[in-house]
């Protein structure tokens, strides 16, 4: 099942609604079940500033009237956007610069982008939601400044709001190749030799071949345009406008392969994939570019985005668009295509509406018709085009990928089931005469589920299990006491409370967007709950805290013995810090972190009454992904 985008996440058809209510039977299994997620290149914002640099490079200020502006502003207007030339487009507002951010994230070809912007002048608001979240991420990172921790933690909230308001924001991410670079044989030694290997048919999905296909489906559209007489002016106009969207719909590929991320490698389990981009995308990798090989640049990615890095990539952005707008040496390329004879036959006939020649145009290009969603594989006929410099022109301001062999380092996410250990120290204090306990020690075994596959929030995003033995160790009115006892801790995300966001995570697990209302359910959940309360913070270095209560919680029984009678602990944090390593290496990985709670006590010995108390709690676990 496919639901189509809309406004409201919880509307699901009856099929999924019947699959939601069986999916209650067998819960216990579904951790197995990993959630497949790309990363972006760069966030929606960061997409609109290459967007916008690209034009200012196109239009200076000294040229606003200019004829190849003037015939853009043409094109806008019957596609009724806000005009490249407004310094008042409203934060919804469909214009250029926007459209190459829709692309790729949010439509998968051409065809579904025109759809999508046709939805946002209709009845369909998620399109404006889209650009309203996107507008306030790209305040909220200006104002972060160079605040790493912040900006990652925006870009985990724009993730989560982009999810919330279109429903099938993570399902266009199940085969996310067509976003990445494929790595550079140490044979490569030049563009042109890159080229032929990565636009060769049959050679997986990548950036570089995603942005030719439709970058040429654009050019030879934006060619036969320029075959139409001007008498026939609508025909004219719709090619025109349909190349620029195939072009805007390029340009999301194109600046995709500056991404720090997107250069490092795309292989192994969807953990370590996500892994390696976040890494990168945060601490940028030193390369060069295809143009100037001896000369190293800085490269970041996804909310890390410097103003140099975006020049570059704005300076190939506007001389493929330029490309498109004033095409030139068309008949080298385009004049023996069934498609150009198309437009020849339908002047002859007098076809004045373009609409005949469009489809016989699409059938003898089907260039536009590549889903970037689904496609593992470059379309064939690119190859030829590796010595085009044009094309070569745009590509050679692109990060020389890095090298096969040897690789960078890998990283992973905290994404699937984990088992390890872990032990705690504390300290707990009651208002309980008999024995007040002064140290607690306990240590053993945990599963868990890492869940940053859905939302990367490195606490929220965890959920596990413990099952431990404790020694108690107080001094009451009877004296010294020691007690030994078992310990069982539970934490899980939550929109309210960490039962309510286990049930949401596994389920969206399970039934993934078979149920679009249980993915953002459990984005939700992992995002921090009802009105983010309960959203991690950055505090220092690799350190977060969170508002903790109801989200974790640790069951103590302590059994009689001698004169000491039952006693039972329950313990409610309600801040919690944690401090985590990065995960490296492929496979089998393990990592290590350090939890640190304070929250509520509560303790009751047989026939006594519940007595309320604080505890402070020290935990060291290692975690290992399989």
């Amino acid at each position: 099942m496919r639901d189509k985008p809309n406004g409201n996440l919880y509307e699901t058809s009856p099929a999924a609604a019947r699959r939601f209510i069986r999916s209650w039977v067998g819960l216990s299994f579904v951790l197995l079940t990993l959630w497949p997620s790309s990363a972006a290149a760069w966030v929606f914002s960061e997409h609109t500033e290459i967007t916008e640099r690209a034009l200012q490079k196109l239009f200076p200020v000294s040229q606003t009237d200019h004829k190849l502006s003037a015939a853009l502003l043409e094109l806008e207007l019957k596609a009724e956007w806000c005009p490249h030339t407004s310094k008042t487009c409203p934060d919804n507002a469909l214009r250029l610069a926007v459209i190459p951010a829709l692309a790729g994230d949010h439509s998968c070809s051409p065809a579904e982008l025109a759809q999508t912007l046709t939805n946002a002048r209709g009845s369909s608001a998620w399109v404006s939601d889209v650009l309203l979240a996107a507008a306030e991420t790209r305040r909220r990172l200006h104002k972060a400044g160079t605040k790493a921790k912040l900006r990652e933690s925006i870009r985990r909230d724009m993730h989560v709001q982009m999810q919330n308001v279109d429903s099938r924001y993570l399902e266009r991410a199940m085969i996310d190749y067509s976003h990445f670079q494929l790595l550079r044989e140490s044979s490569v030694a030049d563009l042109e030799q890159y080229l032929r290997f990565a636009l060769a048919s049959a050679r997986e999905a990548n950036a570089t071949a995603t942005y030719v296909n439709y970058h040429l489906a654009a050019l030879r559209t934006a060619c036969l345009a320029e075959k139409v007489a001007d008498k026939h002016k609508p025909m004219q106009l719709d090619l025109k406008q349909r190349a620029l969207l195939y072009e805007l719909f390029a340009l999301h590929f194109l600046e995709d392969s500056f991404a720090a991320g997107h250069i490092v490698g795309h292989w192994g389990d969807t953990p370590t994939r996500m892994g390696t981009h976040d890494y990168y995308a945060r601490r940028g990798i030193a390369a060069s570019r295809w143009k100037s090989p001896r000369v190293l640049t800085s490269v970041h990615g996804d909310a890390f985005i410097s103003d140099g890095e975006l020049d570059a990539a704005a300076t190939a952005v506007a001389r493929s668009l330029r490309q498109v707008l004033q095409p030139k040496d068309c008949k080298e390329i385009y004049d023996d295509s069934d498609a150009a004879l198309a437009v020849d036959t339908a002047l002859a006939v007098g076809d004045v509406t373009g609409a005949a020649f469009v489809k016989k145009a699409d059938a003898a290009f089907g260039l536009a018709e590549y889903d970037s969603c689904k496609e593992p594989l470059v379309p064939p006929g690119l190859t030829e085009l590796a010595s085009d410099r044009r094309l070569q022109s745009v590509l050679e301001l692109q990060p020389t990928p890095a090298l096969r062999h040897p690789h960078l380092p890998r990283f992973r996410i905290e994404n699937g089931v984990f088992v390890g250990g872990a032990a705690s120290m504390g300290l707990g204090l009651t208002a309980n005469s008999l024995a007040t306990p002064l140290l607690q020690v306990k240590a053993g075994g945990r599963i868990g589920y890492g869940a940053a596959g859905i939302v990367d929030d490195p606490m929220s995003s965890q959920a596990f299990f413990d099952f431990a033995a404790i020694a108690n160790y107080g001094i009451g009115i009877d004296g010294e006491s020691t007690r030994l006892g078992y310990d069982v801790r539970l934490r899980a995300p939550g929109y309210l409370t960490l039962i309510d966001g286990g049930i949401g995570l596994i389920l969206a697990l399970w039934l993934k967007t078979d149920c679009p209302f249980c993915v953002g359910w459990a984005a939700a959940a992992a995002g921090g709950g009802m009105g983010r309360v309960w959203k991690s913070h950055a505090l220092i270095g690799r350190v977060s805290w969170q508002f903790a209560a109801l989200r974790d919680v640790t069951l103590r029984w302590f059994p009689a013995s001698g004169a000491l009678r039952n006693r039972i602990e329950l313990m409610l944090p309600a801040l919690a810090l944690r401090s985590v390593l990065p995960i490296s290496g492929e496979g089998v990985a393990q990592s290590t972190d350090l939890y640190v709670d304070l929250g509520v006590l509560l303790t009751r010995d047989s026939g006594e009454p519940i007595h309320v108390g604080g505890f402070l709690s020290v935990t060291t676990a290692t975690r290992v992904f399989p």
